[in-house]
């Protein structure tokens, strides 16, 4: 179990709008970082609601919109590689 020190100094691999892909089952799949853990701060507690907690992005997840269709998944970090921005 990880410290609240520890939560604190991870630093998040993705960012909003970063483009992200996975090797899936027939193909590359591609997206787009909605979320990352950057927006995940545990200073909003004013504005918590006990039905999204359980939605929030805890470090090493991302929120990802899949191309074409746009469906947001919660991923972790490690489940997807960053496309290089040199290429868009």
């Amino acid at each position: 179990m990880e410290t609240a020190e520890q939560k604190q100094k991870y630093v998040c691999d993705f960012f909003e709008e970063d483009v992200v892909y996975r090797d899936g089952r027939r193909n590359l799949e591609y997206g787009v970082v909605l979320e990352s853990c950057e927006n995940a701060s545990s200073d909003e507690e004013d504005d918590f609601d006990f039905l999204t907690a359980s939605k929030r992005i805890k470090p090493g997840e991302a929120k990802v919109a899949w191309y074409p269709k746009g469906n947001p998944e919660v991923v972790t970090e490690k489940g997807v590689s960053q496309r290089p921005n040199v290429f868009i």
